[in-house]
């Protein structure tokens, strides 16, 4: 007799075990639980009748999100609430979402807000009409354009990302930066809120009161106005343009070095300088080219060309003479000119949606790239290899049985 109790006791751990992983694949989370409502009404006719009617200053909680509205509908089997009317979800006092409508779906923490949405992450802010975010993994994708406004900067995007623990944005198709010094146009870029450093994944041009610049990889710091323009990188004035395989640029300073197949064209004075390292500076107007440095200039029918180790260029209006880097400097330079071009080698191939490694991000010639936080692969819409704290692809979207959502990029 003992033996078949226990055999039954053995059945009955059994079957509990098997039904603490759902077998849909959801996530078993705690009940939203209903913290306030001026009345509670049971379900009117075509409604499921496990749900319940809430109106008037509407408050629930889930876990750590909390949850407030004027009218609400939840429905305790699903564990899914659809909340009207000033919707407000507070996750751990941080990221604040708003919207006219919204969808939530208790088991996978998952989010629907519709109409007037509106993110506010410290700082930062976001509004759209439409966005799916997912409070599990801490991201949210918006499929129909939006507009984030990050201190100076204003950016927008028809499609992106955004994930609030590392404080990125991934934006895509029709990008858009607008700050009082500029304006940004790409195709695809990524912005860290913190560093309010924009990276360039894609044909960009960046456009000034002074200056156009055009390349196809890079990065920009907005807050010390350095950056550094790869692939097809070209500089524009009213009359020169400077073009190398990759240009580093302080702002601030107006200086700059330009390194590998670098080419500047004066189409006021017929002149093409062409080398293998540039320095120079904005004013005084300075140029010092060197490593296979030629001088091209044309006059009429007539072409002169120049080849030298070292070529200088200025327009000196009083003052000392230029400061040209010394030999101790160019060998510097020189060690620094491969150690970019290596850095170039890491950088993201858009063509091929790969990630490779980044150094960190260090304002100095030895680290010119900026540091890698993780992007999605431009043509397959993937994520690549992450940390181990960060956002992951399984979590995008969820399946679509349960939660209509669009694809991912």
């Amino acid at each position: 007799m003992n033996r078949f109790v226990l055999s039954g006791l053995i059945i009955l751990l059994f079957l509990a075990a098997t039904k603490v992983k759902p077998q849909d694949g959801t996530r078993k989370t705690a009940e939203i639980n209903i913290l306030n409502a001026e009345s509670m009404e049971a379900p009117y006719q075509g409604m499921a009748s496990d749900a319940i009617r809430l109106i008037g200053n509407v408050r629930l909680r889930h876990e750590d999100v909390l949850m407030e509205c004027d009218s609400a509908h939840r429905y305790s089997n699903s564990n899914i609430v659809h909340a009207f009317g000033n919707v407000h979800i507070n996750q751990g006092d941080t990221v604040h979402l708003s919207g006219d409508y919204i969808t939530y779906y208790g088991n996978r923490r998952y989010a629907e807000v519709r109409q007037n949405v509106r993110l506010t992450d410290k700082e930062t802010t976001l509004t759209t009409e439409y966005l799916d975010f997912d409070l599990q993994n801490d991201f949210g994708y918006y499929p129909a354009g939006a507009v984030v406004i990050n201190g100076d900067n204003r950016l927008e995007s028809i499609k992106g990302y955004y994930y609030t623990k590392q404080k990125l944005f991934y934006f895509q198709d029709s990008v858009i930066v607008t700050n009082p010094d500029y304006v940004i146009e790409s195709d695809t870029l990524k912005y860290n809120t913190v560093t309010e450093v924009a990276y360039f994944l894609g044909p960009t041009y960046i456009r000034g009161d002074e200056i156009n610049i055009y390349c196809e990889n890079g990065w920009y710091n907005t807050q010390t106005d350095i950056a550094q323009f790869n692939e097809n990188a070209r500089v524009t004035n009213n009359n020169q343009v400077l073009s190398a395989d990759s240009l580093y640029y302080d702002n601030r300073k107006g200086t700059g070095e330009a390194f590998i197949n670098i080419e500047v064209v004066d189409t006021t004075e017929n002149i093409v300088i062409k080398g293998d390292y540039a320095w120079f500076v904005r004013e005084p107007e300075q140029l010092f080219v060197t490593d296979k440095a030629l001088f091209i200039q044309m006059s009429g029918s007539d072409t002169l060309y120049l080849h030298a180790d070292t070529l200088r260029s200025w327009i000196q209006i009083g003052g000392p003479d230029p400061v040209i880097p010394d030999s101790a400097t160019r060998d510097t330079l020189s060690a620094a000119d491969a150690a970019t071009s290596a850095a170039a080698d890491t950088l993201l191939a858009v063509d091929t949606g790969e990630i490779a490694p980044q150094p960190a991000d260090t304002i100095s010639l030895q680290a010119t790239t900026p540091p890698a936080d993780t992007l999605l692969a431009v043509d397959t819409g993937e994520i690549a290899p992450q940390p181990a704290d960060t956002i992951s692809l399984q979590a995008l979207p969820p399946p679509s049985d349960t939660v209509t959502v669009p694809p991912p990029l």
